[in-house]
C-alpha cells in the first residue's frame, strides 16, 4: 500500500466513525522533549535560522522584508530602497 492509498483509508475512517481510529497518546519524554523532538530552546535556535535563511533568500530576490515599527504600533513592507508600505496605507 502506498502512502497516498493509507492516507485516503485513514480520512474515509475519520469520516466513516467521526473520531480518530486511534487513542492518542503522548508519553512524558514526548512532554519533555516538546515539538519535533526538541527542547525549548533547540526549537528556539531552529525556528530562527529557518526565518534568518527566509530573509536572505527574500532579500537576494529583492523582495521586501515585513517589519513592525513598535513606537507607532504599525507593521510594514520595507523594499530595498529603504521605501516603507505600512499594512493600513497610511504613511
Amino acid at each position: 500500500m502506498n502512502l497516498t492509498t493509507a492516507i485516503t483509508m485513514f480520512l474515509y475512517q475519520m469520516e466513516r466513525d467521526k473520531a480518530l481510529p486511534f487513542k492518542p497518546t503522548i508519553t512524558t519524554n514526548a512532554v519533555r522533549r516538546g515539538i519535533a523532538g526538541l527542547s525549548p530552546s533547540e526549537l528556539d535556535t531552529a525556528v530562527k535560522g529557518v526565518v534568518r535563511a527566509d530573509h536572505e533568500r527574500g532579500a537576494a530576490l529583492g523582495l521586501p522584508t515585513a517589519k513592525y515599527d513598535a513606537a507607532a504600533s504599525r507593521a510594514f513592507l520595507e523594499y530595498s530602497d529603504g521605501q516603507r508600505e505600512y499594512a493600513d496605507g497610511k504613511q
